[in-house]
């Protein structure tokens, strides 16, 4: 591979005898992204050797959640398990970033063992927030539905939208589309005082005050709106197809 063939070395300035060669590190990860997983192993605690234990253990009491999407990050690309395997030298001359690349490189599927230890991790974070969304639309639906008030006030729409286009074919309409009730503004009285939305509140409010209050009954349309169908379903076909995924591979396993 280009990056195996391409490694870098470096002389490691140690205090050694002047009869011996002084030891050489077989590096090949970028120096930055070396140093910043080097500062986030060093917050584990533990020898690379113990985070492959773990992981093949599935060992939550030594790696939480936190620590999962960690080495989720840090974990060994492809291009890095190619370049640490063309390696067939001490482990002791493997720069700290390669040597943990090597121990990783032991366990099947790593990124994959991570990924979906992750998905366990968060699972019931991921059902609760689908939960919360699906009750809302729930909720505004049963409250659109029960709402005597909300029914009032659009049947006052419809009778002044009929009464506005009598003698045309918008006229004597059974019912109206609720996109169209952004157009209420746009409709002005003669004198430009008022828009036909404000005329129906005044109206609504002097001849049924107590429909004038229907929003009360509609507490969760406002949550509700920021639920978007295509995202909603996006969500749960993440979630079944990371389930499949699971359960492959523990039939492979």
């Amino acid at each position: 591979a280009a990056r195996a063939a391409t490694q870098i070395t470096k002389t490691v300035a140690e205090a050694t005898p002047a009869t011996e060669h002084p030891a050489e590190k077989f590096l090949f990860v970028d120096p930055k992204r070396s140093q910043n997983i080097v500062i986030g192993l060093a917050r584990f605690n533990m020898t690379h050797e113990d985070i492959e234990n773990a992981i093949l253990q599935v060992d939550e009491s030594r790696l939480t959640a936190d620590k999962v999407s960690k080495l989720l990050m840090f974990a060994p690309g492809p291009e890095d398990f190619e370049s640490v395997s063309s390696y067939d030298g001490p482990e002791t001359n493997l720069g700290e970033v390669e040597h943990f690349f090597l121990v990783l490189s032991r366990i099947k599927a790593i990124q994959r063992r991570l990924q979906l230890w992750e998905f366990k991790y968060r699972f019931d974070e991921l059902v609760e927030e689908l939960d919360s969304k699906v009750d809302a639309v729930r909720w505004a639906y049963h409250e659109l539905k029960a709402s005597t008030k909300f029914k009032t006030v659009l049947e006052t729409i419809l009778a002044v939208g009929n009464f506005l286009n009598a003698g045309t074919r918008k006229g004597a309409a059974y019912g109206f589309r609720l996109g169209s009730l952004s157009g209420l503004t746009g409709t002005k009285s003669v004198d430009n005082s008022m828009n036909l939305l404000q005329y129906i509140v005044q109206f609504t409010q002097k001849s049924n005050p107590d429909a004038a209050n229907w929003i009360d009954d509609l507490k969760h349309v406002a949550e509700a709106r920021r639920v978007e169908q295509s995202a909603l379903q996006a969500e749960v076909n993440q979630i079944k197809a990371k389930m499949h995924l699971l359960e492959t591979h523990l039939k492979l396993a």
